[in-house]
């Protein structure tokens, strides 16, 4: 009961112990003492953003999130457009700085620096459009699915260098999880170790 609408998409736990759900539609709602909100704790009314969000992160006390067509700011109960960019994408955080990787046919990886976002480098190699990116150690994971049948995972480090994993499956989602990084694919689950760049175990048949 409460629920922003019957298609919950995902969960995010912000640094007040704050969970925010949001739906497919882009609607938003905010969990705390045991119930479902329409504001969070400070008193901010949550406004739909009327599109499925695509990421969803907390930084410098501001959230940050992305559309499939837009990107925004919530900043102390403001929403605001982002046009810094020329296409949507995702954010992620590493070590404390916020990064945002666009979509689209050569994606671009940008720096949160002061109030200015910085191209750092092209990603001219992912191709088409990605469905989720993460970042870890420095390096960027995300993948593209030219071809269901043999999609790439790409780990793309801060030299340009690039190692690329093929797959016999179409990768549905990435998750990070205990430095490890989980691929769900139409044909299972294959878990991916950064540190050897190997695949080190495979769940078979958990997607369809």
């Amino acid at each position: 009961d409460g629920a922003p609408d019957s298609d919950v998409l995902n969960f995010f736990k912000d640094s007040k112990d704050q969970i925010w759900c949001y739906s497919m539609n882009g609607n938003l709602a905010i969990i705390y003492d045991g119930e479902i909100h329409k504001k969070t704790l400070e008193g901010w009314e949550l406004a739909s953003v009327k599109e499925q969000i695509l990421s969803f992160v907390e930084f410098d006390g501001d959230y940050y999130l992305s559309t499939r067509h837009y990107v925004w700011k919530l900043s102390e109960g403001e929403l605001e457009r982002i046009d810094s960019f020329s296409i949507t994408g995702h954010f992620m955080i590493e070590n404390g700085s916020l990064f945002f990787l666009e979509n689209g046919i050569q994606p671009t990886l940008f720096q949160l620096i002061g109030d200015d976002w910085v191209d750092l480098r092209e990603a001219s190699f992912l191709g088409r459009p990605q469905a989720y990116a993460l970042m870890f150690k420095g390096r960027v994971y995300s993948y593209n699915y030219t071809d269901r049948n043999n999609a790439k995972l790409f780990e793309w480090a801060e030299d340009d260098h690039i190692n690329v994993v093929s797959f016999s499956f179409g990768i549905i989602n990435l998750h990070l999880r205990d430095k490890l990084i989980y691929l769900l694919t139409q044909g299972g689950v294959f878990i991916y170790n950064p540190v050897t760049q190997l695949i080190e175990e495979y769940i078979a048949n958990f997607a369809s």
